[in-house]
Parts: structure tokens; sequence; C-alpha cells
């Protein structure tokens, strides 16, 4: 089958930001990117897409790069697609995670690394887990940021967060606290909760703003407001970075994650940054960025750190300084493409 030069394949949910960031970043750099997944923009992902479409896939030029998000249900997909001239798998933290904890998953996982060329991880922590975990396959594996955008190292001015303040029907006495992974319990957000009605119990201007990342109805500014949380569907990502401009703290307590590109952009706006003392999260610290990491259990310490004063609310300027050195995306997705092309080891 023909190669097509300068085409690459992604592979991977269609409404996901991972996917749409990969999209933009090579369409940026004059790449042909067609999109491959198990999902519409109106429908969730279906194991029963996967068959037409890897019959589909047959009949097209065959892709100089394939890029696969991730090893779970599209990163069957991907092994099944007919190869590319380089076939490069990006695991998530979560899938990596659930297949350590299953035998069928763990056996899926291991067929797509082995159609891997190159294994693309955002944390030195997960590319050890992915050698740790599969030992018996031998497989390249490169370390990089996605970074983040030049949108989130701009600085916005009082007039936003009072905005958003004003959307979410809060005032500038409240202290917001912001959980934007999602409400399942890949991130633990029961713990979240739990640990903030308690610490809310004392110090009673905490609010907290939830994401429904699995919810995207824009329709309505709030999906839902029960007592002192508010709980709003999936954010555009300019509407995301003006959440972080509102907040006073931003939380994520996943038991194992990578270099989250949302942690990332917190960090970078300057908000608090209440982390789970994870070996991803760890590393943010030991580069320089200056996080709260919460020990275990997650549920007393997030507590302590919400009920204190002294964290929350206590912005951190230099942590914009350290993602302009560290996490610039423009260079560091320069280096991703050359990797991806086997331009660069």
């Amino acid at each position: 089958m023909e190669v097509g030069a300068g085409t690459v394949r992604i592979v991977g949910p269609q409404s996901s930001a991972h996917t749409v960031l990969w999209v933009e970043e090579f369409r940026k750099r004059g790449w042909d990117v067609r999109t491959v997944g198990l999902s519409t923009s109106s429908s969730p992902v279906s194991r029963h897409h996967l068959l037409s479409r890897v019959i589909a896939e047959r009949w097209r030029t065959r892709p100089a790069v394939s890029v696969v998000h991730s090893l779970g249900t599209h990163g069957l997909l991907g092994a099944l697609l007919p190869r590319a001239h380089r076939t490069i798998v990006v695991p998530w933290g979560s899938e990596v995670e659930a297949a350590t904890r299953s035998v069928v998953r763990h056996r899926a996982a291991a067929f797509v690394l082995r159609q891997a060329d190159l294994v693309l991880a955002t944390s030195r922590a997960m590319a050890r887990t992915i050698a740790q975990g599969w030992p018996a396959i031998s497989v390249d594996t490169a370390v990089r940021s996605w970074g983040v955008a030049q949108a989130a190292l701009a600085e916005r001015g009082d007039g936003v967060r009072a905005a958003v303040r004003a959307r979410l029907g809060l005032s500038e006495e409240h202290l917001i606290v912001l959980a934007p992974r999602g409400l399942g319990a890949v991130y633990r957000h029961d713990e979240v909760r739990r640990a903030f009605v308690a610490a809310q119990a004392t110090r009673t201007q905490l609010r907290l703003v939830e994401i429904d990342t699995a919810a995207d109805d824009r329709s309505r500014s709030v999906q839902c407001r029960a007592g002192a949380t508010v709980t709003l569907s999936r954010q555009p990502h300019d509407q995301l970075l003006d959440l972080f401009a509102a907040a006073d703290a931003v939380v994520s307590v996943p038991r194992a994650d990578q270099r989250s590109t949302t942690v990332v952009e917190a960090i970078a706006s300057g908000v608090p940054v209440l982390l789970a003392d994870v070996p991803a999260y760890r590393e943010l610290a030991e580069d320089g960025a200056a996080v709260t990491l919460l020990g275990e259990p997650v549920l007393e310490s997030l507590t302590a750190a919400l009920a204190a004063p002294g964290t929350v609310g206590a912005r951190i300027g230099g942590n914009r300084h350290w993602a302009r050195e560290v996490e610039d995306r423009d260079s560091l997705f320069d280096a991703i493409v050359r990797l991806c092309t086997g331009a660069s080891r």
C-alpha cells in the first residue's frame, strides 16, 4: 500500500482534549492529519465501531506516522489498523493503571505495545511503569511533556476573576476549590468531596467547583448547584484557563497519573495546586514547580490543607516563570514530532 509522506493518523476518542491537541500541533507544522476513533462528536466510545473502522482504514493511504492514544480500547483499535511507517503509542495514566490491575487488560496492553516503534510518555515514572509492567517487551521509550499553551502563560486580570465568580454565583469572599479532572473513581473524586465537606464545616467560605468531564452541555453555565458545591460540564480550554484565574486552589488526587496538561496549566496560572503524592507529581516538584503534595490517606491530608490558612488563596507567581522556562509547548512539540518521525532520539 502507498505511504503518504507527511501524513499522520491519530487514533483516539474524537472529543478528547488529548486528541484535539495532537491534531492541532501536527497541523500547525504542516502535516496532513486524519483521526480514527470509536466515538463521534455526538456519541460515546463504542467497541461496536471497531471492525468498521479497521475495514475503512484498509482502503485509505497508509500514513507515515500513526499516533495511538493509549493502551485501552483505542490502543486495540490502533494495533489492528494497517501499519504505518512508524507507530507511536502514547500511554494514558488511567489506562496503564487499569492494565496493572486486570489480567485481560494487561494482555491487551501487551499486544498494543508490541506494535509500537516508540512509546512516548510524559513522565519518567510512566516510562518506568511501562518497563517494569511489561518487561518481556522491548520497545524504545522517550519522555516528553506536552507543555502548556501560550494562552495559559498570559496574565488574566481581576476582571476575568470577577466575571467567572459572577457566572458561578460566587463572591470575592468565597474561596474556590477547583476539581477540574472529572467526577470518576480514577480521580478519587468521592474523597475530594468528603475532604471538602469536612474542611468547609470549619472554614465556611470554601466553595467546591467540580467539572464533570463526561458532560458536554454548553447551554447551561452551571450543571448543578448543591449547597456549597457547583458542578460544571466539560469546559472549553479558554474557559478552563479563566477558572484557574478565579480559583483559590486546584485539586488533583488520582492514584496514578502522568504529567497531566491540566495540572501543568493550573500550575502555570499561579493558583495553588494540591496533588496526590504520586511519582509523576513528585517529578513536577523535583523539576522546580511549587506544588503541595498530599500524603496518604488523601482524605485526611486534603482536609487539613483546605481547612488550614496559608495554602488556599496564596497564589504562586514563580510558577508562571517556571512554566515559561520548562513547559513551552512549541519547543516541546517540535521535539515530539521529530521523535514521532524518527528524526531524533
